[in-house]
């Protein structure tokens, strides 16, 4: 009787062949790791938007200059964002014990602040010296 029981499979594991096998760690669909993901995303969203963007007014002439403004606070809010998220999700990942949910945030944390630290130059000694020359 032991003997059959312990071919049984296990209950509070549920029979492998029943589960799901695109779900292999819970941690891959946490609130945390969407965030992380989202975090790395901005960052590659907002430079595409910025590089498409630049290719039209290139073609197009002066005519879609003037939605420029539109173009970049919209790559700014998303690096805002991406930001935001990558240092939600690497506080939670380190709070629950997930490092590699931390690192995937701590990527995508450090080109958004590689992108935010580009602009503040920008406005900070690149506008300046060419408005003063």
């Amino acid at each position: 009787m032991q003997g059959v029981n312990a071919l049984a499979p296990d209950p509070k594991f549920g029979d492998p062949e029943i589960r799901d096998p695109q779900i292999r760690d819970p941690e891959s669909r946490s609130v945390a790791r969407h965030l992380a993901r989202l975090s790395i995303a901005a960052a590659f969203v907002s430079c595409s938007l910025n590089c498409v963007f630049s290719q039209l007014v290139a073609r197009a002439g002066a005519g879609l200059a003037p939605y420029g403004w539109l173009v970049d606070w919209s790559s700014l809010a998303l690096v805002l964002a991406g930001a935001i998220f990558g240092a939600i999700a690497v506080w939670s990942g380190f709070r629950k014990g997930s490092f590699d949910t931390a690192a995937i945030a701590a990527i995508g944390l450090v080109l958004n602040l590689g992108i935010l630290f580009v602009v503040v130059c920008y406005f900070a000694v690149v506008r300046p010296a060419a408005a003063g020359s």
